[in-house]
């Protein structure tokens, strides 16, 4: 197995490198004004609310482009492609495309959302239920590989059974990677706090790579992932001079999706990634609620780390909390593996 320095290093020098990239990349997203367009007063959403609290407390981030998430899927995808390309790691062709097709496949998909909401491109605006329907169809592709090449699994220790093929698993690849891609696409809405996020899920990731498959391609793409996410992060600290965008949130939410399965670990998920789906869920609940009860709304804006905003709290404060929260719940998820294991 690959010595621990070794993986560090790697590490290092991706962040280094994208660090590097980083300085001349956002540079160029200011010159091809990649930033949300100015929003207008007195907006109102599909429901007849005003969105004056989301203006109250965004509106100052004007100015700021989007797009971070572009460099960080570009890195991982030639950085792991040059290890595989010329087998500096034994790296086995189906797990190379298995992640190089989650990665694009929700990169493009994200890109679109970016390129559209930028360039207001109207004419190409896709409906909710279609883009869920495309990202369904990505999942049931990249589920597909997984499973028939036998690179899927799902741990039930409390059933002391484990599924390892058949249509349960596809189906339940296929939720996963979708609910992951956009649930880290919800949180992706304050300064610093999904990619600080992302750093704290792939430690218990890591772990579970190293306990239970240990297995070099995982492990070297979470590295990667690693020393990529801390660049971004640097330069995505309040004030954030680059956001992620969606290209990069879909792109990252499928691939701790695409993680938690070739480790086995799905049993998991509702522990270490709470804080997605708890964020996720306030989004779900805040749309049923106005939709099914004339607009009623059960938080002052959705998802809830804006409602935190929304009721006072400093969006820095917001951030910290949700770091703590998931430090807990990822340290309380490895103690319940350690348990089964």
């Amino acid at each position: 197995m690959l010595p621990a320095i070794n993986l560090y290093l790697l590490a290092s020098l991706v962040f280094v490198v994208t660090f590097l990239l980083f300085v001349p990349f956002i540079d160029l997203m200011y010159r091809l004004k990649m930033e949300d367009p100015h929003r207008e007063a007195g907006r109102k959403d599909r429901f007849g609310d005003l969105v004056s609290v989301f203006d109250k407390i965004k509106g100052y981030k004007s100015g700021t482009p989007t797009g971070g998430g572009i460099l960080i899927v570009l890195v991982v995808l030639l950085v792991y492609g040059f290890l595989y390309f010329f087998q500096v790691y034994a790296i086995s062709f189906d797990k190379f495309m298995l992640f190089v097709l989650s990665l694009t496949a929700y990169g493009l998909i994200g890109f679109y959302d970016d390129i559209k909401k930028v360039f207001t491109f109207n004419g190409l605006c896709l409906r909710v239920r279609y883009k869920i329907i495309i990202q369904l169809a990505a999942s049931s592709i990249i589920s597909y590989w997984g499973v028939s090449k036998g690179l899927f699994f799902v741990n039930c220790p409390v059933l002391g059974c484990t599924i390892e093929n058949g249509l349960l698993l596809f189906l339940l690849s296929v939720l996963t990677l979708t609910f992951m891609a956009n649930a880290f696409n919800i949180i992706d809405g304050i300064d610093g706090l999904s990619s600080g996020s992302l750093l704290i899920t792939l430690i218990p990731l890591i772990i579970f790579i190293k306990s239970s498959t240990n297995d070099l391609p995982d492990l070297v793409l979470a590295f990667i992932l690693y020393g990529a996410a801390m660049a971004y992060l640097y330069f995505n600290i309040k004030p954030a001079r680059l956001f992620m965008g969606d290209t990069g949130a879909l792109a990252l939410g499928s691939i701790i999706g695409v993680l938690t399965l070739t480790t086995g670990t799905l049993y998991l998920l509702p522990i270490f990634g709470i804080v997605y789906i708890v964020d996720a869920l306030s989004s779900i609940i805040q749309w049923t609620s106005k939709y099914f009860f004339q607009g009623k709304k059960v938080f002052k804006i959705a998802p809830i780390h804006h409602h935190f905003e929304a009721i006072g709290w400093e969006d820095t404060k917001v951030v910290f909390r949700f770091w703590l929260a998931h430090a807990f719940f990822s340290l309380l998820a490895l103690g319940v593996y350690f348990l089964w294991v």
